[in-house]
């Protein structure tokens, strides 16, 4: 290969990593609007709470203290099972939005996978 060949794949790597280079950028961009409107939510339902809890001048003789009985109540560890490997064969976009989306959402591929599933098997209806 001569000093052509080697430019030619240096220009090809060069122009992939540009491609990457983008793709991070636009990820981390869409990365951040979606933090900042998931914080904007938790504000939003933070405020919703608070406003819940406060109460009138008129309520006051019939505000309990929020304790309903002396009882501790401790809720049972529920078993984990642990993943088990499965394959299945998806075409190349949706592998790509997977990729997409839970690069997106900070989740791992698999962790994506099974709560997109999780949903959909849970809201699935057959007729």
């Amino acid at each position: 290969m001569g000093k052509s060949g080697i430019n030619a794949n240096f220009e090809n790597l060069k122009a992939e990593m540009m491609k990457k280079k983008e793709v991070a950028k636009e990820v981390n961009e869409t990365t951040i609007k979606t933090e900042n409107v998931n914080k904007n939510k938790n504000a939003n339902k933070n405020v919703n709470n608070f406003e819940n809890e406060v109460v009138s001048q008129e309520d006051e003789d019939v505000v309990s203290s929020g304790i309903s009985s002396n009882k501790i109540v401790i809720k049972k560890a529920q078993k984990v099972q642990p993943p088990k490997r499965i394959t299945y064969y998806l075409n190349q976009d949706t592998i790509k939005r997977i990729d997409k989306y839970s690069k997106m959402t900070g989740m791992g591929k698999s962790e994506f996978v099974q709560t997109l599933l999780d949903i959909s098997l849970n809201n699935l209806e057959i007729e």
